[in-house]
């Protein structure tokens, strides 16, 4: 399982399952700016901004961390 995870759609219904998104390697990292770069080129919408919020926090979460452990 991946460590970092952005929401899914249920089969058809296009439902969004709700699961955490957690950044913990820079590749996680690296693939959490790719989906911010996807999300800016959608339209504007509700579950677009929580994500983008989600993004926000997991990776400022991230750069806390790795900046406590460069210290």
């Amino acid at each position: 399982m991946e460590a970092w995870h952005r929401p899914r759609f249920a089969a058809q219904e296009n439902t969004p399952v709700k699961l955490p998104i957690v950044i913990h390697t820079e590749e996680d990292y690296d693939r959490a700016q790719q989906r911010v770069e996807e999300l800016n080129a959608m339209p504007d919408g509700a579950e677009k901004e929580r994500e983008l919020h989600a993004l926000a926090e997991a990776m400022l979460a991230f750069e806390l961390r790795r900046d406590d452990a460069d210290d």
